[in-house]
């Protein structure tokens, strides 16, 4: 099985041969959510782990249950397949192909033996364990402290998200390829992590370009009192969106669908690389919004004004050019803009001559306009690895979107599109499946990718005991 990322978020619309955002098949208001550890559909999740030896199906991956009712009032559960937990850790060696696919392979098998032992797995069963999904090479800018380019991370996926935590303090004590590593958004929890990648809030909506009804649906009738309103029963849903897997809850409504369908990620765009420097040189608006989190309750409030009649609220007037107001946020970034303008040109010629000129408002006439004062040469969109952003999508296979969007990669035959199987050797994917690794396979027979400290490992599964036991203590002390 290959894997092709999604680069941007418009192909999203191109696959589906519509401008802008799709028109959702399904909706389902986020009211509660968990998650599971069921065993793999074919066709909606992954089967099989790359960094087992030999590669061994899984048992077990996470599924998240999303509970609500569509907009029609239909309770309904939704099952959520492809969403897997991970973390990252940093990457500093070169980006070639051949390179990141051993280094890719040497940590995933070294982790996944790691964590196979510190649960205590007997020895003929450690190179068989399915802990890691998959890894993926991402860039990005680390949050913490000043940096004018990107970075390379891995992304660790894991099978299961109660593990994480584990999985985290191996790398980060040195258990795993002989040094200590710093992880990044591990603190984050599962659901958490779903809910911020796709774009969702709690009571919005989270709208579905396609689903699978589990059968048997029901029909409450209710469709004779209510022409106007879409219901989903039998008889206005087709055949073929009703597949054969058994149903878990009481609810009206039971479907499958799989992240990469959900429409809402598609509403959001990547932030701009240097948010502050586009806004002095001018090349972004001072008023654009990057906290979009207030739109769905703006949108639900139009849509109740709608469906009662009601006046619309009337738009904030734009301001008055003649009148400028002096204690905005937009007029004291103007502000600050215009002096850090003045510095620039001011810098460039005599410190006395710039000065008087400034004070008499005459920079702009005698110098003209000035060059962007700096610029970020790290940041390059050239190197074919994507960015965290983008890589949200790095395992995501079948769905509506995914199967329009390789029907219309085929129509088009472009080398900018390809083909998700043109894709095998791009560097971009690198989150490989079981068949990827073929090459470094050969060597496994003697472990020469595996790098574990079993003196660190020993003392840290021997932590794991203390805590366990304490943690028994303290909830069933002795009476």
């Amino acid at each position: 099985m290959t894997i092709r990322l999604v680069q941007s978020l418009e192909e999203i619309g191109l696959a589906l041969d519509m401008p802008g955002t799709p028109e959702a098949a399904v909706s389902i208001r986020v009211v509660s959510l968990d998650w599971s550890l069921v065993p793999p559909v074919h066709g909606l999740d992954l089967t099989h782990s790359p960094f087992s030896f030999p590669p061994q199906p899984l048992k077990r991956v996470s599924v998240l249950r999303i509970f609500g009712t569509t907009k029609s009032g239909q309770k309904a559960v939704a099952h959520v397949h492809q969403v897997l937990p991970y973390f990252y850790v940093g990457y500093d060696g070169p980006v070639d192909s051949r390179t990141v696919h051993r280094r890719i392979y040497q940590l995933g098998r070294s982790l996944n033996k790691a964590l196979a032992i510190s649960f205590k797995a007997p020895e003929h069963l450690q190179d068989k364990s399915t802990h890691v999904a998959a890894i993926a090479l991402v860039k990005g800018v680390p949050f913490y402290g000043f940096h004018i380019e990107y970075a390379y991370f891995f992304k660790i996926y894991l099978i299961d998200p109660g593990h994480v935590t584990r999985a985290v303090d191996l790398l980060s004590k040195g258990v795993v390829l002989g040094r200590r590593l710093q992880t990044y958004e591990s603190h984050i929890p599962y659901i958490p992590q779903f809910l911020i990648d796709h774009n969702l809030l709690g009571m919005d909506y989270m709208d579905l370009a396609g689903c699978l009804f589990r059968g048997p649906m029901q029909d409450l009738g209710r469709e004779a009192n209510n022409p106007n309103i879409h219901y989903y029963t039998p008889v206005t849903t087709a055949p073929h969106l009703i597949s054969t897997l058994q149903r878990e809850s009481f609810c009206e409504l039971e479907f499958d669908t799989v992240a990469g369908d959900i429409l809402n990620r598609a509403r959001i765009a990547e932030r701009p690389f240097k948010p502050l420097i586009d806004l002095t040189n001018g090349t972004q608006r001072i008023d654009t919004k990057l906290v979009p989190s207030l739109r769905s309750l703006w949108e639900d409030e139009h849509a109740r004004r709608v469906k009662r009649g009601m006046q619309q609220i009337a738009p904030t007037p734009p301001p008055d050019p003649a009148h400028p107001s002096t204690n905005t946020k937009a007029a004291l970034m103007n502000t600050l803009l215009e002096k850090i303008d003045n510095w620039k040109r001011t810098s460039r010629h005599d410190p006395a001559a710039g000065a008087a000129a400034a004070s008499a408002g005459e920079v702009a006439q005698s110098v003209g306009p000035a060059p962007p004062f700096y610029d970020f040469p790290g940041f390059s969109s050239q190197d074919g690895v994507p960015t965290v952003f983008n890589a949200i999508s790095a395992l995501y296979f079948g769905g509506e979107v995914m199967s329009r969007q390789h029907q219309q990669q085929q129509v088009q035959n472009t080398e900018q599109i390809g083909s998700a199987v043109e894709t095998e050797s791009d560097i971009g994917i690198l989150s490989q499946l079981s068949q990827s690794f073929s090459d470094f396979r050969e060597e496994d027979a003697q472990d020469q990718h595996i790098i574990i400290d079993e003196k660190i490992l020993s003392q840290v599964r021997k932590s794991f005991f203390t805590i366990h036991c304490d943690k028994r203590f303290v909830d069933h002390p002795r009476t």
